[in-house]
Parts: structure tokens; sequence; C-alpha cells
């Protein structure tokens, strides 16, 4: 028997795109902003930023989520489109309702899909799987980056639907391959899933990627996922990343980039950070 990953109500949700509440920065917003001390508090110290693309959609439960400064309620159909390096929320805080909410985390080259469950101080991830680079994914990617660059000159109405159309194909594939029935998580899921990681920031040269977060992107805990990621690179997380970019500085410097430009390219906040990080690596650098 096919386990079953969304309730009735959820797959309501999922499959309603026309009820969904876009917040993203190139829309005009359609949840309103609300006041929360105690979120706005824990948000001080609990918000990210990334190379990623990512949206959340709320399936269940009623809370509020952190993006881009401000607070904004989070229930069911509640849509939030996180373009790279947006601030938002990382994780959940304490005292998170009981909820459930799909996350999308999309790369170059795949699209990982989580459902978190938030039950008390308790979260888990009952389901999560991987759209692997598909011609799809290649057009979803290229079809929102143009929208968000505004390239193309849209009325805010045409944007939308644009917008929405991407999205609940995005999603409908999605629930397609969960009522298919996902692929059981052996040793060879979970490798194919360090790899599209391992790719992505080796694309990158290890900018924006942080263990935290990157661990959440590919649907594990923290723990897990540096486990697993030792296990099938031989290294740890921040020796893969810091090989990544390394190598990218070499590059770059072969490019002729100054100091200056090549921090900013890989992601360092300031020249003094960089050369901090550089200092001890200078002989694997022949500098």
């Amino acid at each position: 028997m096919k386990r079953k990953h969304f309730t009735e109500d959820e797959l309501d949700v999922l499959l309603s795109p026309a009820t969904w509440r876009i917040v993203t920065s190139f829309l005009e917003p359609e949840e309103r902003t609300v006041r929360h001390e105690k979120h706005a508090q824990w948000m001080r110290s609990n918000q990210q930023t990334h190379k990623s693309t990512e949206i959340m959609l709320s399936l269940s439960g009623s809370s509020r989520f952190g993006y881009m400064g401000l607070t904004y309620p989070c229930r069911p159909g509640s849509l939030f489109l996180i373009n790279p390096f947006e601030q938002h929320d990382y994780m959940y805080p304490p005292f998170h309702p009981d909820s459930r909410c799909l996350w999308i985390g999309i790369s170059d080259t795949s699209a990982f899909a989580t459902v978190f469950r938030i039950e008390g101080r308790h979260v888990s991830t009952p389901y999560r799987t991987v759209l692997y680079n598909t011609p799809f994914l290649q057009l979803f990617l290229g079809e929102l980056s143009a929208l968000g660059s505004g390239a193309v000159k849209l009325t805010e109405r045409v944007r939308r639907a644009s917008l929405l159309s991407l999205l609940s194909m995005l999603i409908s594939e999605l629930v397609r391959g969960s009522i298919a029935g996902s692929e059981p998580e052996t040793r060879e899921f979970h490798k194919g899933i360090i790899n599209v990681v391992a790719q992505n920031i080796q694309s990158a040269g290890g900018k924006g990627f942080r263990l935290e977060n990157t661990a959440k992107f590919a649907g594990f805990s923290r723990f897990h996922f540096h486990r697993l990621f030792r296990k099938e690179t031989g290294l740890t997380f921040h020796e893969y990343v810091d090989r990544c970019r390394i190598r990218k500085m070499q590059e770059l410097r072969k490019s002729g980039m100054n100091k200056s430009q090549i921090a900013d390219e890989l992601g360092f906040s300031s020249l003094s950070v960089f050369s901090r990080w550089m200092n001890p690596r200078k002989r694997q650098l022949s500098i």
C-alpha cells in the first residue's frame, strides 16, 4: 500500500493555486505584515541568506514568517518566493504553533522538496524528494529569472499570472511524484542528494554555502547531513567549501581580478575578512 504524504486538506492547498497569497520581492505582497514582538525579537538572531531560490508554501496551522526584515502571517495558502540572498527566517522559533509546510529549494541543477512538520518544539521531515535536472526545471528557472529581472516589461497583473503558472506547474510536478510513490531513502538516494549539493557548491565556488542552510535545503538535520556529506565526499563540509573557494580564487586570479574583486566574487563581507581567510592558506594558493 502506498504511503500517503499529504492529507486531503493539504492537497486542496497544493492544487488550488488561485487561493495562494504570494509574497515575493518583485510583486506587491498579498499578505499584510503583522506586528509580533516575540517573533521580531527571535528574528534578530535567526535570519539567513544564501544563493538558492526557495519556495515556502504553508499547508496547515497559523503562524508567522519573517521575510526581508518584516513579519507576515503564515496560514494555509501563504506562499513565499525567496530569491537568492534575500533575508528570511532560519527554521522555527520554540513558540511556533503546530503546523506543516512545504519547502522547495531550487538550484541550477535540481529542486529539493521537503515537508516540515512542527509539533511543539519538535521539527520533523515526513517527506522529501528531489526533482533532478529536467527540461521543465530549466524552463522554470529561465522564466523565473526573466520575471525577477524585469527584462520584459509586464504589468503587475500579468507578472503575477505568469509567476502563478510557473509555481503551480512546479508544485503539481512534485505532488504527482508524491502520489506515484517516493523513492526509498537508500544509500543511493542519499548519495544522489549529496552529489547534487556538492556540484552546486563547486559551481558557486563555495559562495553562499553554510552548513546550516545547506542541510535544510537538502532536507536533513545539520548533524545527519554533515555525517552523510563526509561519508560520500571524504571531506567535512567546511573542508569541501574551502577547496571550492581556493579553486575558484585561482581561476579568478588568472582572469586578472584584483583582491577586492575576488573577495566580492567569493562572497566575503570585506577585503579584511578575505585576507584573514587567505593568510593561513597561502601555501595552497601559491602566493
